[in-house]
């Protein structure tokens, strides 16, 4: 698709930031070694990353995916983005859409580069490798 670094990347905390909530999941911890090295290990394993070369190559794809994490709080746009309350990262909807039509924002999200079984699986691995005081469900 010819898309830079930055627009995989920010595609990607996007994609998380549905998936976790599509999971039915409030927060994560906010704690950088655990966002980061919980996303390595769904990553390397997860199907549709190769469709995203910028992080599929990437030493450290979890350190890019905090950094752009981090940096989507103040963006409007898009479809899902993250918010840093204290100790926990928090996915949120973009405004105009409602946490009860998750599911047909990530239909609408979902790309040939990964469909939304394919996001709503990632949704299920990351959250799955958090322990229970570091994770709030809905």
């Amino acid at each position: 698709m010819g898309e830079s670094k930055d627009q995989q990347v920010r595609y990607v905390v996007e994609g998380a930031a549905l998936s976790v909530l599509a999971a039915r999941v409030e927060a994560l911890s906010a704690v950088k070694t655990t966002l980061e090295l919980n996303f390595n290990s769904v990553w390397r394993r997860w199907g549709p990353a190769k469709a995203f070369p910028s992080l599929a190559r990437a030493v450290d794809p979890g350190n890019l995916f905090y950094l752009a994490l981090h940096r989507s709080e103040g963006r409007r746009w898009g479809a899902g983005r993250w918010q840093i309350d204290g100790p926990w990262a928090r996915p949120c909807l973009a405004e105009g859409w409602e946490l009860s039509e998750i599911e047909e924002c990530l239909e609408q999200f979902a790309d040939e580069r990964a469909s939304a079984d394919e996001w709503r699986r990632f949704g299920e691995l990351y959250v799955g490798k958090f322990q229970d005081g570091e994770i709030q469900r809905q």
